[in-house]
């Protein structure tokens, strides 16, 4: 099997929305989120995350995410 690159958790924050009317205070707290994949891109401004990969030569990714370096809280790799 060919090498697919990095599985990784990402830990990452993210903002929320809440619709209708309210009196209550706003959360302004953003939410926590826990993604994982394969790291397809890593660039200065954010990774590209693959949650589905296949295992060709080639492999065709599926689902991709990107996630902004700022919002990243930690990456954790599972494997090789």
């Amino acid at each position: 099997m060919k090498k697919r690159g990095n599985l990784v958790l990402v830990e990452w924050l993210d903002s929320h929305y809440r619709a209708g009317w309210t009196t209550d205070a706003p959360d302004a707290k953003p939410l926590k989120c826990v993604s994982v994949g394969w790291i397809g891109r890593k660039t200065k401004r954010g990774i590209v995350l693959a949650p589905h990969i296949t295992c060709e030569d080639k492999p065709q990714r599926a689902g991709e995410m990107t996630i902004p370096r700022a919002a990243i809280v930690r990456i954790k790799r599972i494997s090789a």
